[in-house]
């Protein structure tokens, strides 16, 4: 088994996505990693027309049907539950005994090795964060964390983990296979539960490894920050824009990056761009822009009027 590969669960609405995610993944593979896609079994075809690499290796989300719902869980779509099922469920097909899940909306900035995911040959390394900046922010907190973190407590109180501050992720970790073997066969299979019973508790797979990570103590937990500069709302990348950061800035410190596609998408296969005018446009209204050059021209106005009646004290 390879020590390391890379997953992917994408669907056919996604295709320019992983285009995208595809040629950087080319480009930087510096130690041929293997990616391996899962799709739909109709969406095969499509998908090999674009994955123009060997290192990538196309999968049938078939492989799962047992797993898989075709019922809302939780107020989600079963499309969506199913791929968190899916990233939970890899470690069984035994391709590999580490796997970096990286969505289809994300792509690479510099050239990566197995260095960046794995601590030593047979440890890799643990993204954990508190994510206390999103915390902070106060429409995100009412949008989504407050929602997120009660469900997140739900999984610390199923598997019995008595922590008093919450360190998980959002997307783009590494899974050792030996702790989701663990979560299977000490947890769910010890409670008699499945896949679709987990997101029934909690959909957030992420927070289902991280968090029996932490409790079973099954690996080392070798603690690393995202290696992924990951955008959740539209603030946050245009905070960036703004304050003139460029591709280049974010790969001193990450190897890729992810504009969230959920609130995206509508604006096309937006990337990390470095055209202020072109960030804005997608990202403010109309009235906002009308209301932007108001001031603009009443700030200008004001200055000049500033400036001419110092002049007028001078003289």
């Amino acid at each position: 088994m390879n020590k390391i590969s890379i997953l992917v669960k994408s669907f056919a609405e996604d295709l320019n996505y992983c285009e995208r995610l595809f040629k950087s993944f080319t480009i930087h593979n510096k130690d041929a990693l293997i990616l391996y896609l899962v799709v739909p079994e109709n969406d095969i075809k499509a998908f090999s027309l674009i994955a123009n690499d060997k290192n990538i290796k196309i999968l049938s989300e078939n492989l799962f049907s047992e797993y898989l719902t075709s019922s809302e869980v939780n107020g989600i779509r079963p499309g969506y539950i199913n791929q968190e099922i899916i990233k939970l469920a890899f470690h069984e097909l035994e391709y590999c005994e580490n796997y970096f899940c990286c969505d289809s909306d994300g792509y690479f900035l510099r050239d990566f090795f197995i260095s960046d995911f794995l601590y030593k040959k047979d440890i890799p390394y643990s993204i954990l964060i508190e994510d206390k900046e999103l915390q902070v922010d106060p429409h995100y907190y009412n949008t989504h964390w407050k929602g997120r973190i009660r469900l997140i407590e739900k999984i610390k109180t199923s598997i019995g983990f008595d922590c008093p501050f919450t360190l998980t992720n959002h997307a783009f970790s590494v899974f050792s296979c030996k702790v989701l073997k663990d979560l299977k066969e000490a947890y769910m299979c010890e409670k008699k539960l499945t896949y679709i019973n987990l997101m029934e508790i909690s959909p957030y797979e992420f927070s289902w490894y991280s968090l029996w990570l932490q409790y079973s103590n099954i690996i080392p937990i070798y603690h690393r920050e995202p290696l992924f500069k990951f955008f959740h709302y539209k603030g946050q990348h245009l905070e960036y824009m703004i304050r003139g950061v460029k591709e280049a800035d974010i790969a001193r410190a990450y190897i890729g990056v992810n504009i969230n596609s959920n609130y995206s998408k509508d604006m096309g296969v937006i990337g990390y761009q470095s055209n202020i005018p072109k960030t804005l446009a997608n990202y403010i209204s109309f009235k906002d822009v009308i209301y932007v050059n108001f001031y603009k021209i009443y700030s200008l106005i004001a200055r000049a009027y500033k400036k001419f009646n110092k002049l007028l004290k001078k003289n």
